[in-house]
């Protein structure tokens, strides 16, 4: 094992800013957790599969590493700075550099002119060799150089010099601006100079060869001299890197993930609704690391270790909300490791999304005695839900020449890790703007990496932003107005037809005087530069700023409001659900119980037809079929009506998710009178022989009364004789009144006589008092044996 001595160690920090670092076997180093399943997003009603994956993970006793504290580089012709890097006792006695164990040099380094510098190394017994020797002319080493030769360092970049290297760092092609400051602390304006990019290059002489034979053990020492004036830069780092065979025998260990209940799956306390896992089973599977040190270390099978699955399916969950799952490891060391992941479960039904009832009954009117039919429609509706909004307070914006003010947007975590603008994901900029002078300002996107575009510059001189401007310049804002700025828009603003008065003050506070020249009107306007490309690669995640700037004085103006608008598809999985209708038993048609008479449905069938939604957000939710619904159609026959009055009958659905839903329909019946036909005119071959001379004198008259409201009276009646040639009363007529049959008919039958001309009326009054009256008759003589039909008569009442 490496041997450091404390007291060596300290003096190194104390005096030279170095510490040395070595790893420990025998800790509690995490498996690897890559394939365990960190967010799901599912819908309501869903289950959810956890995989759980844990690969052990290898532990070397690494060669150690020498850090150093930060060497400011101050500009002096000829001065030499020197880095000193302790590997004593790290390497076998009497170990040296040879072809096979020479070093490779690194070192984090900024500096105004690259050309100033040479980079020598010195091995502890002073044999030394030129690493590097004076760079391009007019280029710079680092990220950012600061302006000023004033001690205070830029931002570093890491040149790594390797006598294995292809590419000299003389000539090598440079980038034509700064960086990004990125993480260095300075923050200052960067040289604008070309810069040479960090990388691997070649050494200017061969470390092996000009080394051969030095010593491993010892202090090394990075040299680095400024060869000319004026200008200054600083190290933020150095290293020296050895092939691992260089070492002794390096300690190596891969502990086994157990495979018994010490890794398992467990729902955390805090979930929504109580979710239980089923029995688990853990699956191992030996492998080799493939680190390149695995050939030099001790114990030798120290690179075996294993991976572990694990994948259970829990759920339904029917509560919706965060849930979080711990997958929990322990390896044969007895190290316990734990990941957790999460479930996130849609909004489940507050049976508030009812179907949509279009084409379904509402209000039927019928006469009594007809039949009504009930078409029930029901579609499932879609759901999807919506990209998440920012809001702010509003800002003022105060006279002020030059003057920016910033509005914060703080989008971090709603988009996937890692996701970036791009032309298919690029946002939309809104403001709520007011302002006395579009011309005085600038609109700047700023997107979380610091990176800009430039939206809007100096809008249309004279006019003003907002629908009423205040007149005072006062700081009290005026109305605003909404204008949009999107690369696909076709209209600039500069230049825009403007409205020639102020709008009114509509909703907002303000209430004073108005401005009363032109105004812009709200809108979508074209970006000054589109943000796709000026920001593409800019993380989506983080705090986005909108940077309004009064480029002159002598006016002011607010901004009440402002928005991103990124398109559905950039945000992570939009949840959706669009729950089927049953088609069983749970759809169905019912006659209400208040119905003026008992109305039975006939047997019903269901029928479901499935679709698509074609919401443009389809595309990106979660789950992929939450877009397909279906809708069900349900169509019965019921009646005849024959008592008049209002019936209602009830479609009731219920969808998947168990939420019922109802639509009434009414059925509104119309009592109508009855009417009367004579279906059997004068009917000889069936009349009455009164004195057997075979010579009918009577016709046989059958009277029906089609259906009205039933029971019925006759109310008047002359001319109609029963079977004996007596003279019906009304109340004799009555009494031959038989029916229904299987139509709703009732029927009269009676004589009149056949060789006459006298005639007779029949008068019908059903339950509604509404009467029919027909009038028959003359009948043409009967001779023997003759059928004398006058044809069919119909009189309604």
């Amino acid at each position: 094992m490496k041997r450091i001595n404390t007291v060596l160690k300290v003096f190194l920090f104390l005096f030279f800013g170095i510490s040395l670092t070595n790893n420990v076997i025998g800790q509690c180093t995490s498996p690897d957790f890559t394939g365990t399943t960190t967010t799901l997003n599912i819908s309501c009603g869903g289950m959810a599969t956890l995989d759980g994956v844990a690969t052990s993970t290898l532990i070397i006793d690494e060669p150690p590493t020498v850090t150093i504290t930060p060497v400011a580089l101050p500009d002096g012709a000829g001065m030499s700075f020197d880095v000193p890097l302790d590997y004593t006792g790290l390497f076998p006695a009497g170990a040296v550099v040879d072809a096979t164990c020479p070093p490779v040099l690194s070192v984090d380094l900024e500096h105004d002119y690259a050309n100033d510098l040479t980079i020598d190394l010195i091995a502890p017994d002073g044999m030394t060799v030129r690493i590097m020797d004076r760079a391009n002319s007019g280029s710079h080493f680092g990220t950012c150089v600061n302006t000023a030769d004033d001690a205070v360092p830029g931002c570093t970049a890491t040149y790594t010099f390797d006598d294995a290297a292809a590419t000299s760092i003389v000539g090598v092609a440079t980038i034509g601006a700064p960086l990004a400051n990125g993480d260095c602390s300075y923050t200052g304006g960067c040289d604008g100079s070309a810069y040479i990019p960090a990388g691997t290059y070649a050494t200017a002489n061969s470390i092996a060869t000009t080394l051969a034979g030095s010593p491993l053990n010892g202090v090394w020492t990075i040299r680095v001299t400024d060869n000319a004036g004026s200008d200054d830069g600083s190290i933020d780092g150095a290293a020296l890197t050895f092939p691992g065979s260089c070492y002794a025998p390096l300690m190596a260990d891969n502990p086994d993930v157990n495979t018994d209940g010490t890794t398992f799956w467990a729902a955390d306390a805090g979930n929504p609704e109580a979710i239980t896992l089923p029995a688990q089973t853990n699956t191992a599977t030996p492998y080799t690391d493939t680190n390149p040190l695995c050939g030099n270390i001790t114990p030798a099978d120290g690179c075996e270790g294993n991976v572990i699955t694990n994948s259970v399916t829990v759920g339904p969950f029917n509560t919706e909300g965060t849930y979080t799952f711990t997958f929990t490891t322990e390896d044969a060391n007895g190290c316990q490791f734990q990941q957790t992941s999460t479930v996130i479960v849609a909004a489940c039904p507050m049976c508030d999304n009812p179907p949509d009832f279009t084409g379904t009954s509402t209000t039927i009117n019928i006469n009594s005695g007809d039949m009504a039919t009930l078409d029930g429609v029901a579609m499932s509706q879609q759901v999807i839900e919506e990209p998440p909004t920012v809001t702010i307070a509003p800002v003022a914006l105060p006279d002020g020449a030059g003057m920016s003010f910033d509005v914060p947007l703080d989008y971090t975590g709603l988009f996937p890790a890692g996701a970036v603008v791009d032309a298919t994901c690029s946002p939309v900029l809104s403001v709520d703007l007011e302002h006395d002078y579009a011309n005085d300002l600038t609109i700047d996107l700023i997107a979380p990496d610091g990176m800009t575009v430039r939206i809007m510059d100096r809008a249309n001189s004279g006019s003003h932003f907002g629908t009423c401007v205040n007149t005072a310049d006062d700081a009290v804002p005026g109305c605003t107005a909404t204008y949009t700025f999107d690369d696909a828009a076709a209209t600039s603003i500069v230049g825009v037809a403007t409205i020639g008065a102020p709008l009114a003050n509509g909703d907002c506070s303000y209430t004073g005087g108005c401005d009363g020249s032109a105004y812009i009107p709200a809108g979508t306007y074209a970006t000054a530069n589109s943000i796709a490309t000026t920001l593409a690669g800019s993380p989506l995640n983080g705090v986005w700023t909108i940077r309004v700037t009064d480029n002159a004085g002598s006016d002011d103006g607010s901004i009440d409001g402002a928005s991103l608008n990124f398109p559905g598809s950039c945000y992570a999985g939009l949840m959706g659900d669009n729950p089927d209708i049953n088609t069983d038993g749970t759809t169905f048609w019912a006659a209400d119980a208040g119905n003026p008479a008992v109305i039975t449905l006939p047997a019903q069938t269901n029928t479901g037809v499935p679709y698509t939604d074609t919401d443009p957000a389809c595309g990106n939710i979660v789950p992929a079929d939450g877009c397909d619904g279906n809708t069900v159609t349900n169509s019965v026959t019921v009646g005849p009506f024959t008592t008049p009055g209002t019936y209602t009958f009830t479609f009731t659905t219920e969808d998947v998710n168990g939420c019922q839903y109802q639509q009434t329909s009414t059925v509104i019946v119309t009592a109508s009178p009855p009417t009367i036909n004579i279906a059997d005119p004068c009917d000889c071959a069936n009349g009455l022989d009164l004195d057997t001379d075979n010579q009918n004198e009577y016709a046989q008259e059958i009277i029906t009364v089609m259906p009205g409201t039933a029971p019925y009276t006759v109310t008047a009646v002359t001319g109609l004789f029963d079977a004996t040639g007596t003279a019906l009363t009304p109340a004799a007529a009555t009494a031959l009144l038989t029916g229904p049959d299987g139509s709703g008919n009732y029927t009269i039958t009676g004589y009149v006589p056949a060789d006459n001309t006298a005639v007779y009326s029949l008068s019908v009054e059903d339950a509604a008092a509404q009467t029919a009256t027909i009038n028959g008759g003359p009948c043409a003589p009967c001779p023997a044996g003759c059928n004398a039909n006058n044809g069919t008569l119909m009189i309604g009442g």
